[in-house]
């Protein structure tokens, strides 16, 4: 065959071929390749992964001599005999597409890298600022932790129960806030907490503070990672931003790095804050709590069953969460926190509906007598439902494992700074609240706790805990509240007679409250409407 001599310049058509053929081996190799420009806030933080933008939002880079210009790429067709996507039109000359250099890092690799900087970042405090003797690792304590057993760690009260549980959030927030959903991001302070044990001290690793870490970690980070969302909002608002940033660093922090802008939650919420006083009344022996103090507090619900808006899709699309402070020497401190995990709805309509399925919680109460602190994992429904024009009734029946808790009050032994029991168990809630309009709102609480002693701290505390509240309405959002609680604690000890205490409290409070549209059956049921 005799061959044409060269011209010297390109040759359009074999150009073309050569074109096509590069897109093609690049659509087999790796389809995905032209949405990997796709925009990280695609990725919501809530599905284990969200969704990719369509590959038509990609924008491509066409260089025109020394210009470079920004066009929107044509949508990729399927073809239907390939099963590869279609190549675009080519009626006109295209460059091929500029990858960028900059690939969006892996939120798995973003998280693992700031729960290290975290775990460092604390281990070189408790060295190098804080001085403390089993901060001091080496290569050495490292190998015996490996190599020893796990042990209840005699560690004081609120540091294993509120301490180490608040170190669980960071790493759990920072998957969440990175693009992961909720039970990939329950890995992370599974395996902070295990590394902390094993490399972040001297001191011989520790079941308590690797379930309640775990545990905690993930019920109170769930809760602040949607809450902090909830509070920046569309991140204009210094001050919202600033509130956010204190609740979870780490999603500040993805947000700057990520340009993560997650969609608005269109869910109602029911908040409440409150400041009033608090009274201790037939108070027991050895209760360090002051007789009298201020109280703060606020509590949150998302995802209220019987409201129109909402659907449960995700885990803790449904949560509770209550918080509570009064200053002593021993302060009074309420913190609860529960949300659903799985589960569907029931009994749905217009006067309301309910949800049912497993539940992951977290408590701790004090002080002395009315300690108890648990991570429980249990089954139970919550709902609310329109039985009347202008009444609405709400209910909530839990009942739960005890993975591990700590209760009462113990001899400490010579050299330990744990007065407290640990040890595996139950509890049990119920609730109800009744609503009569939007101005007046009362229920009653029961809860109970089970806690068995392992280890050392043999026996048992049982704790029941009993509230009746109200709430009235009097000006826009603002409204008088009034609580009472007793609580009744039995301690059984190997060799000691049955101990027993009781005490009461009452409490007095000026709140702010906002609460979701009440079912739509409050209209129906209402013969005028």
């Amino acid at each position: 065959m005799r061959r044409e001599p060269s011209t010297g310049g390109p040759n359009p058509t074999r150009t073309r071929l050569r074109l096509a053929a590069t897109v093609a081996f690049l659509a087999l190799v790796s389809p995905a390749w032209a949405v990997e420009l796709a925009d990280a806030s695609s990725i919501e933080a809530g599905d284990g992964g969200g969704d990719l933008r369509a590959p038509h939002a990609v924008l491509e880079q066409l260089r025109v001599g020394t210009t470079t210009i920004e066009v929107a790429a044509p949508p990729l067709q399927a073809s239907l005999d390939l099963g590869i996507p279609a190549l675009p039109d080519t009626s006109r000359p295209r460059a091929l597409p500029v990858l960028s250099a900059r690939r969006p890092v892996s939120p798995y690799l973003t998280s693992a890298a700031e729960t290290l900087a975290v775990q460092g970042l604390v281990m070189g405090w408790n060295r190098y600022v804080g001085s403390a003797p089993w901060a001091t690792v080496s290569a050495d304590s490292v190998h015996s932790n490996l190599t020893s057993g796990w042990v209840l760690d005699d560690n004081a009260y609120f540091v294993n129960q509120l301490g180490h549980p608040y170190q669980g959030t960071f790493p759990f927030t920072a998957a969440r806030s990175a693009g992961l959903g909720f039970w990939a991001s329950s890995a992370f302070p599974f395996a902070a907490s295990a590394l902390w044990e094993v490399a972040g001290e001297t001191e011989r690793p520790s079941i308590n503070d690797q379930v309640t870490t775990t545990v905690a970690g993930i019920v109170l980070g769930e809760v602040l990672y949607r809450t902090s969302d909830w509070i920046r909002g569309d991140g204009r608002s210094p001050w919202r931003s600033g509130v956010a940033t204190l609740l979870t660093p780490m999603s500040t922090v993805n947000r700057s790095l990520r340009r993560f802008q997650p969609a608005p939650n269109p869910v109602a919420l029911r908040t409440e804050s409150w400041v009033g006083m608090q009274a201790g009344v037939d108070r027991p022996d050895g209760d360090p709590s002051a007789a009298r103090a201020p109280l703060i507090g606020l509590s949150l619900t998302e995802g209220v069953p019987g409201d129109p808006a909402f659907h449960f899709e995700r885990p803790f699309d449904h949560f509770d969460a209550r918080f509570a402070f009064a200053p002593a020497d021993d302060p009074t401190v309420e913190l609860r926190a529960r949300g659903l995990m799985a589960g569907e709805a029931f009994a749905e309509g217009e006067r309301g509906g309910g949800l049912w399925g497993l539940w992951l919680g977290f408590d701790l109460t004090s002080p002395g007598p009315r300690r108890v602190s648990t991570s429980s994992l249990g089954v139970g429904a919550t709902g609310r439902w329109a039985v009347a024009p202008e009444l609405t009734l709400e209910g909530t029946a839990i009942g739960s494992a005890v993975l591990l808790g700590a209760a009462g009050v113990v001899e400490r032994a010579p050299g330990s700074d744990r007065d407290y029991r640990f040890g595996p168990g139950t509890q049990g809630l119920l609730e109800l609240r009744v609503l009569a309009g939007d101005r007046v709102s009362a229920g009653v609480s029961l809860r109970q706790y089970l806690v068995f002693g392992a280890g050392e701290s043999t026996g048992s505390d049982l704790l029941l805990d009993g509230a009746v509240s109200a709430r009235v309405r009097l000006v826009g959002h603002h409204g008088l509240l009034a609580s009472a609680s007793r609580f009744q604690r039995t301690a059984r000890d190997a060799g000691r007679p049955l101990a027993r205490q009781e005490g009461s409290q009452v409490t007095v409070a000026w709140v702010y409250g906002v609460d979701p549209p009440p079912p739509v059956a409050a209209r129906v049921l209402d013969p005028d409407a």
